[in-house]
């Protein structure tokens, strides 16, 4: 299928460009143990030879500085190529599970919903076996796990190799007076609609929904809207079929699903939820949370339409 090409031409994308900083440093010793510019022992050492002896705290024959050296980065480069390896056979596993949900959500099966409720099962059980695991691998696993899915994004998170031109220098020279400034690029849009339903105080609503999710960007959208408030994942998340579309970036378990992930499609669909949620927080308890009365419009006005005292 289409998706999984995609998927598999992403992996490819993130293996190639994951280079250890250390490997050249490795290439540069191997070049120069090849040439004979330092031998393995110290007693080696002729005239020719650039090396230093290793700090040995016994009488063992010591090697040289440069091959202990190189010998470490061998082996660090093979452990993480294990663990490079594992890590991607994981993510792998994963998606092939994601794969056959997508795939089944789009069939016409009679036993359609019996088989994706199966692949949601099974990819629980993946994640609370990642989870049991080693701290570092859970990182790294979810860290990828982003990457791969800020490729497939629509429009992408990761952008950078698809840019149409590369990036403006500049030197200071170039300016007089000197001094500190920046260039902004604004590309004129229209707002949502969601917008402007009640005038600026949408924004102060949106601001509130942003300011509750990002404050701790790698935390899952479910934790996210459940900070938001009591009740607020229960409402939202089953309005927003964005966050299950894998082929737009979505997950189908919610709670791999971090908030510095979400798209800006995402978040109109989580934000027009949470407009019509009839228990959203009303703009005395925002003002209470937030401890600010900086509202946009005519602020006790507002806090009596909503409930506010």
């Amino acid at each position: 299928s289409s998706s999984a090409n995609y998927s598999c031409s992403s992996n490819s994308t993130t293996r190639a460009f994951r280079r250890r900083p250390y490997k050249d440093e490795l290439a540069a010793l191997e070049a120069r143990y090849a040439l004979g510019e330092f031998p393995e022992y110290f007693d080696e050492v002729e005239r020719h030879h650039r090396a230093t002896p290793e700090d040995t705290p016994d009488s063992s024959r010591p090697r040289t500085e440069e091959f202990r050296r190189m010998q470490a980065l061998r082996w660090r480069l093979k452990a993480s190529g294990v663990v490079d390896d594992m890590i991607e056979s994981r993510l792998d596993n994963y998606e092939a599970l994601e794969n056959e949900w997508a795939s089944l959500r789009a069939s016409g099966r009679a036993d359609r919903e019996v088989e994706m409720a199966r692949v949601e099962e099974g990819i629980r059980e993946w994640r609370r076996a990642l989870e049991s695991g080693a701290r570092t691998t859970l990182t790294a696993v979810i860290q990828r796990l982003e990457e791969r899915r800020g490729m497939r994004a629509e429009p992408a998170l990761l952008v950078w190799d698809r840019r149409l031109m590369e990036p403006l220098i500049v030197k200071p020279s170039e300016f007089a007076p000197a001094q500190p400034m920046a260039l902004l690029d604004f590309q004129p849009r229209s707002i949502w609609p969601s917008l402007r339903e009640e005038g600026l105080g949408s924004y102060d609503y949106f601001e509130f929904m942003l300011a509750s999710l990002f404050v701790m960007p790698k935390q899952s959208v479910v934790a996210g809207l459940r900070a938001l408030a009591p009740g607020a994942e229960e409402w939202i998340l089953p309005r927003c079929p964005a966050l299950r579309d894998v082929e737009k970036g979505g997950c189908v378990d919610l709670e791999m699903l971090t908030v510095r992930s979400l798209t800006e499609g995402m978040l109109r669909e989580m934000f027009e939820a949470f407009m019509a949620w009839p228990f959203r927080p009303s703009k005395a308890e925002m003002v209470a949370r937030g401890g600010s009365q900086d509202l946009h419009g005519d602020t006790e006005g507002e806090m009596e339409k909503h409930g506010g005292m």
